[in-house]
């Protein structure tokens, strides 16, 4: 997946396709914080999601 114009306060990430927990990567896959799934755009949801803390 090609991210064109993703704004400067936004990442990408996954939902983890097995615990469902949403969380942001480095690179194009990563594995779930919360239950070790691994992930990447074939196997899990991509999510864009915000790096702003609010």
């Amino acid at each position: 997946m090609d991210i064109i114009n993703m704004p400067d306060n936004s990442s990408q990430g996954f939902k983890c396709g097995k615990c469902g927990h949403m969380f942001t990567v480095k690179g194009k896959e990563g594995n779930c914080p919360v239950c070790g799934y691994h992930c990447n755009p074939h196997i899990c949801t991509v999510v864009d999601t915000s790096d702003e803390e609010y």
